[in-house]
């Protein structure tokens, strides 16, 4: 098994870093981030960083920001003379940048990302999808679709009018209202077969979501499940896709996926 190191070489190709929690993998991303400003001259927006949740892109933007702060302070002192000590968080990272020499540059380009640090790219998957198909146009087959939060409130409404529906006079329901919105979201936010407890359930399930497929369509709106379909859709696209691809590859020349297993 080959052994990463943070002062390593830098990677230019695919790389799974395995390690288990609290062993210093969102570092290893904020390091690298630092590494491709300052050594590889990348812009923040050209690295694309991608997480699972709002609040892990939160803390992993707060990491990042820190990190190339930390090693903009940390070779500022080197250039005035002073050692680079182990209290500094990114030490390991500021002293690789120190021995590759061009120390000024570096923390130029360091100082540039921070003073520009409002354009860094960090995102769940979906609000990455979202901002790529908003920026790319025609390309991404934008339409005027209401926001997210619309799609739960939708779900919501074709489980209610499916259970009145189909149960509104009979005196004994196989299951509860509230277990019948449950089903209904847990319905519309997967696209796979359904296992629900019993075969009534199932087929209430299909039914919701065959409805809320109709609605969102005629209403324009998307689940975040639509916005990574949407997106794979463009970039497989006969006549656009390769177009797609060559703007993305444009827009970012690095990639860094924390929480890899659950994004």
């Amino acid at each position: 098994m080959n052994v990463f190191t943070i002062d390593g070489p830098l990677p230019h190709s695919t790389l799974l870093l395995e390690a288990s929690a609290g062993t210093g993998k969102t570092f290893t991303i904020a390091g690298l981030a630092v590494r491709y400003i300052a050594e590889a001259g990348m812009s923040i927006d050209q690295i694309l960083m991608i997480t699972f949740s709002n609040n892990a892109a939160a803390e992993l933007r707060a990491r990042v920001f820190d990190a190339v702060d930390d090693c903009a302070a940390s070779l500022r002192k080197h250039l005035a003379g002073e050692q680079i000590t182990d209290d500094a968080d990114y030490a390991v990272v500021a002293r690789h940048l120190a021995r590759l020499g061009e120390v000024e540059k570096r923390i130029a380009r360091l100082e540039s990302a921070l003073d520009s640090f409002d354009r860094a790219a960090v995102f769940t998957i979906h609000k990455f999808c979202q901002r790529v198909l908003h920026e790319m146009g025609v390309l991404g087959d934008a339409d005027h679709a209401e926001e997210l939060s619309a799609a739960e409130r939708l779900m919501e409404e074709c489980g209610a009018d499916c259970f009145l529906a189909k149960y509104h006079d009979v005196e004994q329901p196989p299951f509860a209202p509230d277990r019948a919105l449950r089903l209904a979201k847990d319905a519309c936010k997967t696209s796979v077969e359904l296992a629900p407890a019993d075969a009534e359930e199932t087929i209430f399930g299909n039914e919701v979501r065959a409805m809320f497929a109709e609605r969102k369509q005629a209403l324009g709106i998307l689940t975040f499940d639509d916005l990574v379909a949407r997106l794979r859709a463009v970039l497989r696209h006969g006549s656009n896709g390769s177009a797609a691809v060559r703007w993305l590859q444009h827009a970012y020349r690095a990639v860094l996926v924390d929480e890899f297993q659950d994004t």
